[in-house]
């Protein structure tokens, strides 16, 4: 018997997250972050940080070192994306 998922799913090569909210001390745009490790097709490897703001947008900032992807979509955050920018994150790392 085959089984039918209702959704559709892509595949995002994110090798390590770390959310990060601000409700113990607010920011006055920005309700949280969410910090990105992505290694793979059709990216490459670096750090993104999702950036969620109170309007209910979103800003993406990407690493240079990741391929970018003019297409890319973002509209399961909220009202979706205000701007995705391309810049230099240095010394970034995450822990388990």
């Amino acid at each position: 018997m085959k089984n039918i998922i209702p959704f559709i799913v892509n595949y995002s090569p994110i090798k390590k997250l770390a959310i990060i909210p601000f409700e113990k001390k607010p920011d006055k745009i920005y309700k949280g972050f969410e910090l990105q490790y992505i290694d793979g097709k059709p990216y490459g490897n670096g750090y993104r940080i999702v950036a969620y703001r109170k309007d209910s947008y979103v800003d993406v900032y990407d690493d240079i070192s990741l391929q970018f992807q003019e297409d890319e979509k973002f509209n399961v955050a909220e009202k979706g994306l205000n701007r995705h920018v391309r810049v230099a994150i240095k010394k970034a790392y995450l822990e388990k």
